[in-house]
């Protein structure tokens, strides 16, 4: 392995106080697992698909994971003291809210209330993204559950139009490999839906939903929280003596940069900001 790689791979865990690590779901002094190793080590099972089934076991989902991207103890010292600020108040609401609480519209939510929070409203700071892949029995097109390298490309090519942040696609590491399995259990979702729909129905399902923290570093001075939603879905409609079928998968891309809100940080009490910063630079274990 490189040493390229070995940093990637060091990357997807994080060490942190025990306090925040347990808030996202580490225990015992174990390392925290990062979006890109949730994503990375998740086996997604194309024979368990059962679109019946509600159950979230067998689709990729996580309320709210982190992404450190470069931000590590060492370049944590030479961040800007407002960054360092509102990274303590991040974590100290993530602290205080139950973790089936930190839906996506919970944490905006509460970011938005945060005094030291401002949100970045411009189109590259908040995007609510929808885009649809759709397939036609006209088109000749089928998701197969084997590796088909050309649909793969072409769900490959629509997903980096729908992010349009290559941050976000290395964040998360669903890379040629992850749309692989994804492709493959999209078609079996499809497949599936495919053994009881009837003439003039829509049947969908979800397999992928995740929501990512995305914290400040150097290169990137804000919080990122976004939201990747990706859903399997077929349909057929009877239009006179025509039967027309078209399956495909929906995907929604949601995204909110906040930025610290200068002018409440910089009028802070002196007592604050130290126990702010104390507790900020004392995030990584």
């Amino acid at each position: 392995m490189s040493a390229v790689a070995k940093q990637d791979k060091a990357a997807e865990l994080v060490r942190l106080v025990p306090d925040l690590a347990l808030t996202f779901g580490a225990v015992d002094g174990a390392e925290v697992k990062t979006i890109a190793y949730i994503v990375q080590n998740f086996k997604f099972d194309p024979s368990n698909i059962n679109v019946r089934e509600k159950s979230r076991d067998n689709f990729l989902h996580t309320g709210l994971a982190p992404s450190f991207g470069t931000l590590t103890k060492e370049s944590f010292k030479g961040m800007d003291e407002q960054l360092k600020i509102l990274i303590a108040a991040a974590n100290k609401e993530l602290e205080q809210m139950p973790a089936e609480d930190r839906t996506w519209d919970n944490v905006i939510s509460v970011f938005k209330n945060n005094e030291y929070f401002e949100p970045i409203e411009t189109p590259e700071g908040s995007i609510d993204r929808p885009s649809k892949l759709i397939k036609t029995s006209e088109s000749v097109f089928q998701f197969k559950r084997e590796f088909d390298e050309g649909t793969v490309h072409e769900v490959e090519e629509w997903f980096t139009n729908l992010i349009q942040d290559e941050d976000v696609l290395k964040s998360t590491k669903i890379d040629i490999k992850v749309l692989a399995d994804i492709v493959a259990t999209t078609g079996a979702v499809i497949e599936d839906i495919a053994t009881f729909i009837r003439r003039n129905e829509y049947h969908e399902k979800t397999v992928v939903d995740i929501g990512v923290l995305r914290y400040p570093d150097i290169e990137h001075p804000y919080f990122k929280v976004f939201r990747i939603q990706l859903t399997a879905w077929s349909e057929t409609k009877h239009i006179v003596i025509v039967n027309e079928d078209s399956n495909g998968i929906t995907g929604q891309y949601n995204m909110q940069l906040f930025k610290p809100r200068e002018d409440i940080i910089a009028g802070i009490k002196a007592k604050t900001r130290k126990e702010a910063l104390a507790e900020a630079d004392a995030m990584f274990a």
